[in-house]
Parts: structure tokens; C-alpha cells; sequence
């Protein structure tokens, strides 16, 4: 059975995908014409096509299935048709490797599951269950708030198990990591003001902001003890620090955005939960309101 499927395998109709969606561009929140074109290719191979707007209607959704006609459980593909807001490069092919924007993340890997599902077909090698294909906008951070991939699920847009045709090579994952991307605001009361009329206890939203990387990194230090085999431990990863608007001026706020990541399945409320808390206490002693606003 598997020689007949890779007899089924087109290389060039599967290059032939990958550069036909390659070439379009498709940025976050504007991966609407890539998503046309995926469709195009899936209803010219005879596939029953679906558009649902999943709460994106400027990029529908693209839904395809291929079922073997007997019961049994359904392996859905899942991919992103939005690129990182970078500038575009049109595909192109160099000693057998295809380049381009979105090639390896992830338009590469939505050629490589829709031509899986060719030879599927075309081997007959799918005894029971089915494949169901989806693709979708809004993957990409900091753009896009994932609504397509929540209203999706919400739908019931959903395998039995699913592959994610990510760039990691030809390993199989076996594991991974929860994630929450978050953002916190640090505010004191008043106006911005120049440095050298500030009064007395004012409170410095840089400072504080600064202290409070510094006990996430003390709190991530302690997580990393949390480990499991495979997937590595618990972090927590600061990547943007934003306050102020001029070097001479006392700002009002301060924003914090990074990611809190666990190995132990069902923990998101508790992580939640010590992150609320080590703010309430920052805040508390320094006079300011500190906000977990994204999770």
C-alpha cells in the first residue's frame, strides 16, 4: 500500500500548487485571494468546496473533505494562508529548492497536504474514515487574532486528529506546548509630563515596567523546573517593551507583550492566575494600575 501511494505523489503538480499559491500575495488580514486560489485548485481536482466567512469575511475560509465512502475517523490538515508582513517575494526555484514569501510557513505545507490527498484518492488507499482540509487567515501575530481558527473549531470544522504542515522537517511531532500571547499595561493617574517638573512620588511607569520584566524573568527561572519529555519546560518570554513618546518626558503607561508557554496539559487558568497575581502585588506597592489586558 504505501508503494502505491507514493506511485500517486506528482511532484511537479505538487510544485505546480505550491507556486500557484506562492505567488499571490497574501499578508495577514489580506489572504483573501490565496484562499480563492487554494478553492480553485480544490474544486478543479473534484472536491466539494466550502467558503464559510468564520468570522473573517474578507478571507473566507476554505473547507474541502475526501471521504472513503466507510466509517471511521477523520485526519484533518490545518494550515494558514497569511504570510508575516514583510516584503513580498515571488516564488522561485534554485538547485531544487523553492523560495518565495510563505513557502515554508505555510503555503508550502498546504501544497504538500492537498497533493497527501490526491494520492490518497488516486491509490485508493484510504479504506475508512476521511481527510478534511482547511486553511484560513488571521494565523499570523501580531496582525491577525486568530477569530478564523476559534470560529472554525466553534463550527465544527474539526478531524478526529489533526497535522499542522509546519517547517520542521521530516519529523513527526508527537508532543507540544500550550500558549497564551499576553499583554500587560502599567497606567498611573495625570498627563504625561516634562522630566524636570515632575512632583514628588510621581509614579515611573518605566521603572515599574522594568521591575516587572524582572520578576517575570525571576517567575520564568522557576517555571523552567516544569519539564516534560520531548516538548522541554514551562517559559515565559518578554519580546516588546513600549513606553513613552520622547526621551524627556514622563510617561502615563507602559505596555508589555510576550508569550507564557506549559508542557502539562489544562494548566492555562492557573498560569493565568500566578501572572494576575504577581501584578495585583506590583501594583499594590507601587501606587499604579497594572492590567493583564490580552490573554
Amino acid at each position: 500500500m504505501e508503494e502505491k501511494i507514493l506511485q500517486a505523489i506528482d511532484e511537479e503538480r505538487l510544485l505546480d500548487t505550491a507556486v500557484a499559491l506562492i505567488e499571490i500575495p497574501s499578508p495577514t488580514l489580506s489572504a483573501g485571494a490565496a484562499a480563492d486560489k487554494l478553492a480553485e485548485i480544490l474544486a478543479a481536482e473534484g472536491f466539494v468546496v466550502e467558503r464559510p466567512e468564520t468570522d473573517w469575511p474578507e478571507a473566507p475560509a476554505v473547507i474541502a473533505r475526501y471521504d472513503s465512502g466507510q466509517p471511521g475517523r477523520v485526519l484533518q490538515f490545518d494550515g494558514h494562508l497569511d504570510t508575516v508582513h514583510l516584503p513580498f517575494i515571488p516564488p522561485r526555484i534554485e538547485d531544487g529548492v523553492l523560495y518565495g514569501s510563505g513557502c515554508s510557513d505555510m503555503k508550502g505545507g498546504i501544497a504538500a497536504y492537498v497533493e497527501a490527498t490526491r494520492a490518497l484518492r488516486d491509490s485508493g488507499a484510504l479504506q475508512k474514515g476521511g481527510i478534511l482540509l482547511t486553511a484560513h487567515d488571521h494565523h499570523e501575530a501580531p496582525w491577525g487574532d486568530r477569530r478564523q481558527l476559534y470560529a472554525m473549531i466553534r463550527e465544527g470544522y474539526v478531524g478526529d486528529g489533526v497535522m499542522l504542515p509546519e517547517y520542521l522537517g521530516d519529523a513527526l511531532p508527537v508532543a507540544g506546548r500550550g500558549m497564551a500571547v499576553f499583554a500587560i499595561e502599567i497606567e498611573r493617574e495625570g498627563a504625561p509630563v516634562h522630566e524636570v517638573l515632575r512632583p514628588a512620588g510621581l509614579p515611573d511607569v518605566v521603572g515599574i515596567g522594568a521591575e516587572l520584566v524582572l520578576r517575570l524573568k525571576a517567575l520564568g527561572e522557576k517555571l523552567r523546573e516544569r519539564t516534560a519529555p520531548h516538548i522541554g519546560s514551562d517559559t515565559i518570554f518578554i519580546g516588546k517593551v513600549e513606553c513613552g513618546e520622547i526621551y524627556n518626558q514622563a510617561p502615563v503607561k507602559c505596555r508589555i507583550e510576550g508569550t507564557r508557554r506549559w508542557v502539562k496539559a489544562g494548566v492555562e487558568t492557573e498560569a493565568k492566575a500566578v501572572i494576575e497575581e504577581l501584578l495585583s502585588e506590583l501594583a499594590a506597592a507601587s501606587g499604579t494600575r497594572i492590567s493583564l489586558v490580552d490573554w
